[in-house]
């Protein structure tokens, strides 16, 4: 595993090293976003297995340790140390009963280069080149594509070619990342104990597939049962796969690989996933007597998009779920926030939240891009609540500002299109899309400071309390906050706007004056975003317990 260490050095890790030197080495980063985030799951599955930890007392101890300890990890490895050999009787994460005549390219296996009908924007391989993997670059490779393989058609062992795209590709993988990646292992891994269902839906039959008595055999599963917990899921084997060896003098290449259809998973994922954001839709229904109540829809996943940053979903990535349940954020940060209260994390902390995605064409059949964005995540933000009830409204303000705003500028550039008489194809209109392009990238380090601040400003107020009508200093500056956010959309998007009128097309006369009745309309609908957006603020205020009552 490509790793960098505190000084700055990389490194190359094996799966023992990185556990071992975890309190060395700052990250793990691959040479893609989808790499790096499914060798974090291989990790994560390996630590629960070694270490757990079984309660918080035991997280506690892992915590303050300098480094995590040798003992558990030796005697694992006497029990399974051969379940990771990769080219043995029983190979990692493969399966052993697929035929030599399954197996075809080793290109197959790395997901950038193009083969068959996959044609990437990143690769010009055909599929008569001959290609050769290190067996570290192929190991790295068979771990991703077990979780973000593409879906459609795929060797079939008999007759089913069908398969689903991979788990991962369903939802955006969030990690949160501490200063060492023995701090980022351990930030990740809530208390593990089966016998006691934890942590949710974890039950005693969980393994990893390495620990399964037998290999997965070639047939795939269509309607398996569900997982029996969270290693198992981490380590879901969404293909069959088989990698061939063969030695080039003193060392060995891999040249061929065989990936065919395996498991699919038929259970909800927001009621195994625990590295995702989930958000449910409010929907009105009229009950009786004329009554109109609120029903919603079924969780779907946050996914990370193009150009709109994840710092859009920052309520259901960061707050405790609210009482309708309308929205889910990733579990390992209920237990963040539960070490957090506990005092064993320090309330003042602020660690980074990655985010990995890729994303497919409309068919999932081909990779469009890998994304990975990042999110400071202040630990009073996890447990705002109580202390600032009102943070998921003002959030919600804050985030649909940037979205009207964002939407105007769309329909200024679309609206002149059509003005000078373009007609454009929806995949053109994309590429045409320069406001958007320029917009919305320039709104993630303000907000990232935003999050910042009312982490500092959470922080100082009563850690159990919610704020009283009495601190007026605290909810001033909380507006305060919200105020400049909008100062700095209202820059952006001004920027954006000068910037695109230098550079659009136009012949003196009629389309000069077209272009600014589209300038004006554009004004006009932004100053009545910020005019609603700066009402919606001033008009917060924290609700003490006696105006609750």
């Amino acid at each position: 595993m490509p790793a960098v260490a505190l000084d700055g050095r990389l490194c190359q890790v094996g799966l023992v090293d990185a556990v071992l030197r975890a309190h060395e080495l700052r990250w793990i980063d691959a040479e893609a976003p989808v790499v790096t985030a499914a060798l974090h799951r291989l990790l994560l599955a390996f630590a629960h297995r070694v270490y757990g930890p079984g309660d918080e007392s035991e997280w506690a101890e892992l915590w303050e340790a300098p480094s995590l300890p040798a003992g558990p990890l030796e005697a694992y490895l006497d029990d399974f140390g051969d379940r990771f050999d990769l080219f043995g009787e029983r190979p990692f994460f493969q399966t052993p009963g697929i035929p030599d005549t399954k197996i075809g390219s080793a290109a197959q296996l790395t997901m950038y280069r193009a083969t068959g009908n996959n044609v990437t924007l990143f690769d010009h391989t055909v599929a008569e080149d001959r290609v050769e993997l290190h067996p570290a670059d192929a190991a790295r490779w068979l771990v991703t594509v077990q979780a973000y393989d593409t879906g459609g058609m795929k060797t079939p062992f008999d007759t089913d070619k069908s398969s689903e795209r991979g788990l991962c590709n369903h939802f955006a993988t969030l990690l949160v990342e501490g200063a060492t990646l023995k701090e980022t292992l351990l930030l990740n891994m809530p208390v593990y104990a089966p016998g006691r269902e934890r942590p949710h839906n974890t039950f005693p039959g969980d393994l990893p597939i390495w620990e399964r008595d037998e290999p997965t055999g070639p047939k795939p599963v269509k309607e398996g049962p569900p997982p029996a917990g969270w290693t198992e899921l981490l380590t879901w084997p969404s293909r069959r796969i088989r990698l061939r060896p063969v030695r080039r003098g003193t060392e060995i290449r891999v040249d061929g690989a065989a990936i065919l259809p395996g498991t699919r998973l038929r259970v909800p994922l927001y009621d195994v996933e625990n590295m995702a954001a989930f958000e449910r839709d409010k929907r009105s229904k009229k009950g009786a007597k004329g009554r109109t109540g609120v029903t919603l829809g079924e969780p779907r996943p946050v996914v990370l998009e193009d150009l709109r940053g994840i710092w859009r979903h920052s309520r259901e990535l960061l707050l405790p779920a609210p009482e309708l349940g309308e929205r889910i954020r990733p579990r390992t940060l209920d237990h963040i926030a539960d070490m957090a209260r506990r005092e064993h994390i320090p309330p003042e902390a602020v660690y980074t939240l990655r985010v990995f995605g890729q994303r497919l064409d409309p068919q999932a059949g081909a990779v469009r891009a890998w994304l990975q964005e990042s999110l400071p995540t202040p630990i009073a933000l996890l447990r705002a609540d109580r202390r600032l009830p009102q943070l998921e409204q003002l959030l919600g303000h804050a985030v649909e500002l940037a979205d009207g705003v964002g939407k105007e500028l769309d329909r200024l550039e679309r609206g002149y299109a059509a003005t000078l008489g373009e007609r454009l194809s929806r995949r053109d209109a994309e590429k045409r899309r320069l406001l958007t392009q320029w917009y919305w990238p320039e709104l993630v380090a303000p907000f990232g400071m935003l999050l910042q601040d009312l982490g500092a400003v959470l922080h100082e107020t009563p850690p159990e309390e919610p704020l009283t009508d009495t601190e007026a200093r605290v909810a001033g500056t909380v507006i305060g906050l919200f105020g400049g956010w909008s100062d700095r959309v209202r820059r952006i998007a001004d920027q954006t706007r000068h910037r695109w009128v230098d550079r659009s097309p136009r012949k003196p006369g009629r389309d000069l004056i077209a272009l600014a009745d589209h300038d004006r309309a554009l004004k006009s609908a932004t100053s009545r975003l910020y005019h609603e957006y700066g009402l919606a603020v001033r008009d917060y205020w924290p609700v003490g317990p006696e105006e609750d009552e």
